[in-house]
């Protein structure tokens, strides 16, 4: 299970890389303007206006930094403790108060929960990774117990008709 974690985080770290490396060349480009401005005598208002730019830029990258970053020292514990709350699911659901409740919910719906009122139906646009996980593993163990092996089950792809 942490292996399939792993790799699907591996995207977001890949590109959690990128953005840093993007927002080390704006400071090296930021800090060659202020050079460029005290030593060569750029005049104020060019580099006012590329400050400002790369400044910006710099900015939005921090922001996108802060929210898509994946910071996790320990993930084997990490898995194990999702894993955990999904096998009493139902006893903190049973037990909890709203407050519980509702951080269920959002752990496990991170978009929340959105109800047809027409067609009377319940839909959830994004689920956790770890509902996924666990969906994909009772998928492999059912195809397993059919005789089918694990790397067939998870390698196989849907044939068009």
């Amino acid at each position: 299970m942490i292996r399939k974690f792993k790799e699907r985080l591996e995207s977001t770290i890949q590109g959690e890389k990128q953005l840093k490396k993007q927002r080390t060349e704006l400071q090296n480009q930021l800090e060659e303007l202020e050079e460029r401005y005290v030593m060569k005598g750029l005049e104020k208002v060019l580099y006012e206006k590329y400050a400002s730019k790369l400044n910006t830029e710099i900015s939005k990258i921090d922001d996108e930094l802060t929210n898509k970053s994946f910071r996790s020292s320990n993930l084997e514990i990490a898995v194990e403790k999702c894993l955990t709350i999904a096998e009493k699911l139902s006893q903190f659901w049973v037990l909890g108060n709203y407050v519980i409740k509702q951080k269920l919910q959002y752990l496990l719906f991170p978009e929340g929960i959105l109800y047809d009122k027409e067609n009377d139906t319940v839909r959830t646009p994004k689920t956790s990774l770890i509902l996924a996980g666990i969906s994909q593993q009772a998928r492999v163990s059912a195809e397993m117990k059919k005789g089918n092996s694990e790397k067939n089950c998870l390698e196989s792809h849907l044939v068009g008709l």
